[in-house]
């Protein structure tokens, strides 16, 4: 029987796995393959879906997520957001332990 002990993969590994071509980790090729702008790329980036910019906007609004302003629109890089995403999942396995 099972008891749980696979290791679910990390965000990073998901998407690598859904990116085969170009995996997650692999530098950009320019500023502009690893540059979101607007909350609706962002939500669309986390959660495959722009609905969710509300989300990003309340994360925004709590210091919670990793971005930045050019003139008014809210931008966030794509690797600086899987970094954040590691991090966060490396705490919360230490936290847990």
């Amino acid at each position: 029987m099972d008891n749980g002990s696979a290791r679910s993969p990390t965000v990073t590994e998901k998407l690598t796995l859904q990116s085969a071509e170009k995996p997650a980790t692999a530098l950009p090729e320019s500023l502009a393959d690893d540059l979101l702008q607007g909350a609706e790329a962002i939500a669309n980036f986390l959660y495959g879906d722009v609905a969710q910019r509300r989300r990003v906007y309340h994360l925004v609004h709590n210091n919670q997520l990793p971005v930045f302003r050019m003139g008014v629109t809210l931008c966030a890089r794509k690797s600086r957001l899987l970094a954040w995403i590691e991090h966060e999942e490396t705490k919360a396995t230490v936290a847990r332990t």
